[in-house]
């Protein structure tokens, strides 16, 4: 994992020494609602929004205000590239997963000593970043905060978050749920987590994300798939390398759960963190994508706070910390009722 860059307080002056944040890939969904969410709060800082299709990120990007700007951009031009994020204190790729354009706006980044920051977590990029990249970006002290979305995401911090309460872990569960089960009472809950549980245990690394890498977990309808090739089951263990068992599950839904189980004082203990399925605030998480855009958005501002500290490939679980996260989201317009509770 990463490592937090030593010397002054500021850590390397020279790595994203910009006001700017260069978000990538726009007219993705989820990145226009990391747009809109970190854009809204931020007048005093530029953002620019660099997309091969500006059409489709022009009408909507007005409405942002005077300090958003957009601009055509190619990926595939590594000298274009590396012109647009050169004076980015941040730039966030956006654009849904693809090797070949998260390894050009890394390598890119690297190589302008921009700190950088994705939204959409995939196995092939995580492995990427973690076995190829991790040294480069730590010669050149510039944090690569990977899987900063949903899940992977907010659900790794939620992980986290749990973990604390217990002396030692030992099982950790993380799923998307849906807007009914976020509301859920704590038997329905554990029924929920019963049913992925059942299921044949995974050994070994996970396989790639083809057919055959899920296992059913019940619910009648797919919605409970275990997920083998997820990036979570990549990184989590690097945080939690005594953990037995670490599955994800689900797809897509309007809440995030995780259940966290282990000892405390001696005895076994669960912990259960979920998003609430309310949305009293100014931006209810009600589906997936505002889900993602607005973790992303909160992570952005956590990293602009702390890139300076940090180099080398990080995971959420690496360098975010749960309370400063929450405050984070209640920044980008989340009321704290809706970000996290503890099923009891």
């Amino acid at each position: 994992m990463g490592t937090r860059n030593r010397g002054a307080a500021t850590g390397n002056s020279d790595v994203g020494a910009g006001r700017g944040v260069v978000f990538i890939g726009p007219s993705d969904p989820a990145c226009r609602s990391a747009v809109e969410q970190f854009a809204r709060g931020t007048e005093g800082r530029s953002v620019t929004l660099c997309d091969s299709r500006p059409d489709l990120v022009e009408p909507w990007a007005r409405a942002l205000g005077e300090h958003v700007s957009v601009s055509a951009l190619d990926p595939g031009d590594h000298h274009a590239l590396c012109a647009a994020v050169e004076a980015a204190a941040l730039v966030v790729l956006g654009a849904p997963p693809c090797p070949r354009v998260t390894a050009a706006v890394r390598a890119a980044c690297i190589d302008m000593k921009v700190p950088y920051l994705d939204l959409h977590g995939d196995v092939e990029s995580t492995r990427s970043a973690l076995a190829t990249l991790a040294r480069r970006a730590e010669e050149a002290g510039v944090p690569l905060f990977i899987g900063c979305g949903a899940f992977p995401g907010m659900n790794n911090v939620l992980v986290v978050d749990a973990a604390r309460e217990l002396d030692s872990v030992e099982t950790i569960d993380m799923l998307w749920t849906s807007s009914e089960q976020s509301r859920a009472d704590r038997p329905a809950v554990e029924r929920l987590l019963s049913a992925a549980t059942a299921a044949p245990a995974h050994h070994g690394p996970p396989s790639g994300p083809g057919v055959g890498a899920r296992a059913d977990l019940g619910g009648g309808d797919g919605a409970y798939t275990e997920q083998r090739a997820h990036p979570a089951r990549i990184t989590m263990p690097r945080r939690f390398p005594a953990a037995a068992r670490i599955r994800t599950a689900g797809r897509p839904g309007s809440g995030l759960l995780v259940r966290v189980a282990g000892t405390y004082d001696g005895d076994p203990a669960v912990v259960i963190r979920r998003t609430p399925g309310g949305g009293e605030g100014v931006t209810p998480l009600g589906n997936a994508t505002v889900l993602a855009g607005t973790a992303c958005a909160a992570f952005v501002t956590l990293a602009l706070d702390r890139a300076a500290q940090w180099k080398g490939a990080l995971a959420p679980e690496d360098w975010a910390d749960p309370e400063a996260f929450y405050t984070a989201m209640e920044n980008v317009g989340v009321h704290p009722a809706d970000i996290v509770e503890t099923v009891v």
